[in-house]
């Protein structure tokens, strides 16, 4: 919801409604029902939606009375929500949104505490959620940080803002089921860090990430069968895209002397591309003659090689999407030609090198 006054937007979760049947009538296929849902919003005020049932099980889009506001998105309804649900049923955290220190100001008490508690369950919840426990160890192991308290954190957040009675008054409510240690919830800065870093562990290292490596001292081991078969795999490859660029015949394009132009010279590729291209190939190929490749110059040929294929792209695209429409709706976009350079067979080429490069500098650090 997009504030009249401010343009702030918010967000206002379903279960947060007070919803209730106000009506029905008869029609061909049974009953029609109709329903409507009210919230006062802290800052934005009455707000209401109503919505109708027909046939059974059908739910019809929602009208809304949003008091000046706009509605950027609206819910969604459907027939899994019984007569005895609970709108929440405890299985995630509260949602919540941020409030200037004037909007918090600007409350009322109650709607002050209200806040406050609404807050509280959206970043913390009950160990019992997720938190694993281990009794011969002292219970739960609040190993995603904690345990945390409530008044604490709530002094933390709003102390100088908010009455210290209200947040007593709060922390109360928030304590009435007897819960005192707080895990994090999933919305949690330290839930969010631990999902960070999970998934950071889970990338592939970049090539800025292993130059570091290398910086840090990091042992290699090149003696891996998962190194020694990357490292078969790198050289193949790097001899193949070498042929590819010898075998390059110039060819021009059917419907103008020098194919689509991509630059206002009207030259495709800039000078010595190709030669670049050429270079960091034979850069790679070479050091696997040797008994022990130069890591840090397979690195810098495949970082060039990188580099390269970032101009490329784009340019490519321009290529095959100018040159399709030259030839018709049927070109081979395999076969668009770039200031005669076969993009069909250097651009895949190009891209096995440098998988492969990163493959083989991953294999060493494993």
């Amino acid at each position: 919801m997009r504030s009249k006054d401010d343009g702030q937007v918010y967000t206002i979760a379903a279960r947060e409604i007070d919803w209730d049947q106000v009506g029905s009538d008869d029609r061909n296929m049974g009953l029609e029902v109709h329903y409507r849902g009210d919230i006062t919003h802290p800052v934005l005020g009455e707000l209401s939606w109503t919505a109708s049932e027909y046939p059974v099980g059908m739910f019809n889009d929602a009208d809304s009375a949003m008091n000046g506001h706009t509605l950027v998105s609206n819910f969604s309804f459907d027939s899994d929500f019984g007569e005895d649900d609970d709108w929440d049923d405890g299985s995630g955290p509260e949602q919540t949104v941020e409030l200037t220190e004037e909007q918090l100001t600007a409350l009322t008490p109650e709607e002050q505490q209200e806040h406050l508690a609404v807050w509280f369950h959206s970043q913390f919840w009950d160990p019992a959620q997720e938190t694993p426990y281990n009794g011969r160890e002292g219970g739960y192991q609040y190993v995603w940080g904690g345990p945390y308290d409530a008044q604490s954190e709530l002094e933390d957040k709003f102390a100088g803002i908010i009455d210290e009675g209200i947040i007593a008054a709060a922390t109360e409510e928030i304590e009435a089921d007897g819960i005192t240690d707080w895990a994090p919830s999933p919305q949690h800065p330290d839930q969010l860090q631990a999902a960070e870093d999970y998934y950071e562990s889970l990338r592939e290292p970049t090539l800025a990430d292993i130059e570091a490596a290398l910086k840090s001292g990091v042992k290699l081991d090149f003696s891996s069968p998962a190194a020694a078969e990357a490292a078969a795999e790198l050289k193949r490859s790097a001899e193949a895209l070498i042929a590819a660029l010898d075998a390059r015949q110039p060819v021009h394009g059917g419907m103008g002397h020098n194919g689509p132009a991509l630059d206002d010279a009207g030259n495709p590729l800039p000078d010595g591309f190709e030669d670049d291209l050429r270079k960091s190939a034979v850069a790679i190929a070479a050091e696997f003659e040797a008994e022990t490749p130069d890591v840090q110059a397979v690195v810098a040929a495949t970082s060039n090689l990188q580099r390269l294929r970032a101009w490329l792209a784009p340019k490519a695209d321009l290529a095959a999407d100018e040159f399709a429409k030259a030839l018709g709706k049927n070109a081979a976009r395999g076969a668009i030609v770039l200031g005669g350079l076969v993009l069909g067979s250097i651009v895949p080429g190009l891209d096995i090198v440098i998988d492969a490069g990163l493959t083989w500098l991953h294999a060493l650090l494993v």
